[in-house]
């Protein structure tokens, strides 16, 4: 898995601010920051990386709660998400969540990919400065 799509890379995000995560949870964190998810777009992939080792699961009644591994944990140490401001990490996921889903002929959607790029740009004019 050298570059997981970026769903995956939203959820071992998730885990490296949360700690644990439901599915549930999940879906309402992304819709919470503006990023299209159900349940037929996340279970896969938290199925998909308990299969490769990088998540576990314990069962709490109905719910399965997952959490690192520590070949997961050594897997997010070799990205550099850590690194990366809060703010530009959400706006990162939700411009390819906007990308993957966008109706590219349609002057609404582009705004709204427009606005998210924006933001973006003054966030790193007033992050560029503050490193000054």
């Amino acid at each position: 898995m050298a570059h997981p799509p970026f769903m995956k890379i939203m959820i071992l995000n998730y885990l490296l601010e949360h700690d644990t995560l439901t599915g549930y949870e999940f879906i309402k964190f992304s819709r919470d920051i503006g990023i299209a998810a159900s349940a037929g777009s996340v279970y896969p992939h938290l199925k998909s990386l308990e299969n490769t080792g990088w998540l576990q699961f314990e069962e709490i009644g109905k719910r399965k709660v997952y959490s690192l591994t520590e070949k997961g944990r050594a897997q997010l140490s070799k990205m550099p998400l850590a690194d990366v401001p809060e703010f530009l990490r959400h706006a990162f996921f939700r411009n390819m969540s906007l990308g993957s889903t966008i109706d590219w002929k349609n002057p609404s959607d582009l705004s709204k990919l427009l606005n998210n790029v924006n933001e973006i740009k003054d966030f790193l004019e007033n992050y560029i400065r503050s490193l000054s």
